[in-house]
């Protein structure tokens, strides 16, 4: 579903005193139009925030793909002997495509939508998890996005059939070529914005070619059949 916003700006700057408003005359107009665009946010996507608190108490923020902004600015002054008014409006217009929390989903403002799976998958199986739910394994883009990592371990969750507790499976591999790890969107992950790894890791084991964080956010490389809970990223 696609809604439109509308911002109206009104400024008037009176830039001194005049006793006699009537005797005022003129009026200039003018107007024109820019674009504004979004940025990147914490994660590394394209996006901005709209406040939708009022529309939707249970929904206060939601994620839209970046849209082009178009701002028509109108100048009217008008002046006499001692006196100089301006008065500028703003009217800017763009549209949105809301979007409605994933189911099991929670969202991190700044960032996005992230599930933590408590039932321990191998990293494959986790993989195709995130697919079908319109997700994948997390990549952490910066310091801000491993707080997801840390905040659902602070919670202590209970954890089904784990080869290991403390740890989950996240979106990257060096299934291609040994010690090249890239990210499950195809990036090298020292390109990502985040490669904070335990000590001593990645340790050139061949069989472990599958990453993993700890509850600290330290990347682990993996045994990619191990068990393990595991983070889903949903992106529109």
């Amino acid at each position: 579903m696609e809604k439109h916003l509308i911002y109206l700006l009104l400024l008037v700057v009176l830039c001194s005193h005049c006793g006699n408003a009537d005797v005022c005359q003129g009026t200039q107009e003018t107007s024109f139009t820019f674009s504004i665009t979004s940025k990147r946010n914490l994660s590394g996507h394209w996006i901005f925030m709209v406040d939708t608190a009022s529309a939707d108490p249970k929904q206060s923020w939601q994620v839209a793909k970046p849209r082009e902004m178009g701002v028509v600015v109108g100048h009217k002054s008008r002046s006499c002997k001692d006196l100089s008014t301006a008065q500028l409006t703003a009217r800017a217009t763009t549209s949105y495509a809301v979007t409605g929390s994933p189911s099991g989903y929670e969202l991190f403002p700044g960032l996005g939508y992230y599930k933590l799976h408590t039932e321990a998958l191998t990293w494959q199986e986790a993989q195709d998890k995130c697919i079908a739910e319109g997700a994948y394994l997390l990549v952490i883009n910066s310091e801000q996005e491993a707080t997801v990592v840390t905040t659902f371990f602070s919670r202590e969750p209970q954890v089904q059939n784990a080869s290991y507790e403390g740890y989950a499976f996240v979106g990257f591999n060096d299934l291609e070529i040994e010690g090249q790890f890239v990210t499950v969107l195809g990036e090298p992950l020292n390109s990502s914005g985040y490669a904070e790894w335990y000590k001593d890791k990645p340790d050139g084991a061949e069989e472990d070619n599958c990453g993993g964080v700890n509850k600290d956010a330290k990347y682990f490389d993996l045994n990619c059949i191990h068990k393990l809970l595991f983070i889903c990223e949903y992106n529109d």
